[in-house]
């Protein structure tokens, strides 16, 4: 799944790839003007993990609740402990095969 929008700084394009033999979902997030940025999800036992690798240097994990119902919005904390650990919480959502929603997954740090 490949995306292209736009945001203040100009144009974005997500491209999505199933990677390490289909166990985790790359996300490359590539905006205008800024460096790219990944961000893996992998399933751990019944939760979705995510370890975000953000231009500004640093890898915030998360990780959902347990998942209940398949196709609802995942709602994500930061893992505690995790050493880039920020106050922040998101959400994000594939609606349908042919669409991905984001909140403020990626949460803002002070460096």
């Amino acid at each position: 799944m490949n995306g292209e929008g736009t945001n203040s700084a100009g144009q974005v394009k997500a491209t999505y790839t199933l990677v390490s033999g289909g166990t985790a979902l790359m996300e490359r997030l590539k905006s205008a003007n800024e460096p790219e940025m990944i961000t893996l999800y992998s399933l751990d036992g019944d939760h979705l993990l995510v370890t975000h690798y953000c231009s500004m240097g640093n890898q915030p994990q998360m990780k959902t609740a347990t998942i209940t119902e398949l196709g609802s919005p995942l709602a994500f904390k930061i893992v505690p402990g995790d050493r880039d650990e920020v106050a922040g919480r998101g959400s994000h959502g594939w609606p349908d095969s042919d669409h991905a929603g984001q909140g403020s997954l990626h949460a803002a740090v002070d460096i």
